[in-house]
């Protein structure tokens, strides 16, 4: 047997004996070997979120970015489409982009100067023979798509369905005209934690309490200590409001172990409007909306996307993984595209609910990973009232690790 059946064996091994509705075993959040795994049988088999149009406002404006090991560059090409490409030349296997972002008439290499177009069909290649049949060689591209603005991205031949699923989403996301919004600021943050920890993180709230009292004062039902029937009166409340208003209130929720994505309208503490200090609006209002009472929009899709929009600003967060221990985690705020900072918004009430709450959360998963790092570490059971989304998360996670586990 082969090194690599082994460690193939010895992750099955590992699914096969976990136990449900408790928390992983130390080697899935410490082990390269389960890591890379997750790479290959998860991060490039789904959609993996990794920005958004306003960041290539016009042909030729690109960025870069990676899945995993795998570097992409995402560019709009000649005709105004969002492409993407694998970010390596097919002469000897440079990088192509080794820029952060910027714009560009063709795509040339740095290493020999081959030059591709915009769509990663190849131009020209220096002194190469005449006969060299130039579309064999043009920049591999990767199956996208672009959800009212948000760029998704699969480095799988067969991806699973995501039309539908953004046929789901799309109802909900009119209101808003999201294609017409900018980025107001984003950031990266290094937080030294396995991303299935943050994942689980940010699937429940049994820990926000204590651990965000911001939050809890801006979400009804966030604190599961106090006021649970309130918030379930006022969410139903607003159902029936909305209902009645025309606002779309369906939605889908993680109600089984092969569910990836989720969405759901849910309503804020009584006299507030949207994320903020104080509950009043930060922004003008996105798309035409003239009436502020629509509550906070939600999408989480694993493995790496989160969504929140208001009546006056989206803020979207995503992962990529580094490492077994170490996750890149962005966090955005968008705008609407014709909104001035200093004018329309001040950028520091803006950020002020999600940046403490983000940071608030860093800190919890890196605290968590440096407990699980322990020798003594053992799995806990999770919560059957406040951690099912953890639960939910491990068992899909589970699921796809051992469907795959012959890859």
């Amino acid at each position: 047997m082969t090194i690599v059946e082994q460690t193939a064996d010895w992750i099955t091994g590992l699914v096969q004996r976990h136990t449900a509705g408790w928390s992983l075993e130390q080697p899935f959040y410490t082990d390269p070997a389960v890591f890379q795994a997750d790479l290959a049988r998860i991060w490039y088999k789904y959609w993996v979120y990794v920005g958004h149009a306003s960041q290539i406002p016009h042909p030729g404006a690109f960025f870069t970015t990676s899945i995993g090991d795998e570097p992409i560059v995402i560019i709009r090409d000649d005709d105004r489409q969002v492409r993407a490409l694998v970010n390596v030349c097919r002469h000897r296997g440079s990088l192509v982009c080794n820029e952060p972002s910027g714009t560009v008439k063709k795509l040339v290499c740095p290493y020999h100067q081959w030059v591709y177009n915009l769509d990663g069909s190849l131009r020209a290649a220096k002194l190469m023979p005449e006969t060299l049949d130039k579309s064999q060689f043009g920049m591999f591209s990767l199956p996208v798509r672009v959800l009212e603005g948000f760029i998704f991205v699969s480095l799988a031949e067969n991806p699973p369905d995501f039309d539908s699923v953004m046929e789901l989403y799309r109802p909900h996301m009119a209101m808003y005209d999201l294609p017409h919004t900018k980025i107001a600021f984003s950031t990266t943050y290094a937080v030294q934690a396995n991303w299935k920890l943050i994942a689980e993180n940010f699937r429940e709230c049994y820990h926000c309490g204590v651990g965000h009292q911001e939050y809890c004062s801006v979400i009804i039902g966030a604190n599961l200590d106090a006021g649970r029937e309130k918030a379930r009166q006022v969410r139903e409340e607003s159902y029936r409001r909305w209902a009645g208003k025309g606002i779309p209130t369906t939605r889908s929720l993680f109600d089984s172990s092969d569910v990836w994505y989720y969405h759901e309208r849910y309503p804020y503490q009584p006299g507030f409007t949207t994320m903020s200090r104080d509950g009043k609006p930060l922004a003008p209002p996105l798309g035409q909306l003239e009436d502020i009472d629509v509550g906070v929009w939600s999408i989480v899709q694993y493995p790496n996307f989160w969504l929140d929009v208001n009546h006056d600003y989206a803020w979207v967060m995503h992962l990529n993984p580094v490492s077994a221990t170490e996750t890149n985690v962005t966090a955005s705020w968008l705008v609407r595209a014709g909104a001035v900072e200093g004018q329309d918004y001040d950028l520091e009430r803006l950020m002020w609910f999600w940046k403490t709450t983000a940071e608030q959360d860093w800190q919890l998963c890196q605290d968590n990973q440096a407990g699980v790092n322990s020798r003594f570490y053992r799995p806990g059971p999770y919560s059957d009232y406040a951690e099912g989304g953890p639960g939910q998360f491990v068992d899909w996670y589970l699921g796809e690790l051992g469907v795959n586990s012959a890859d």
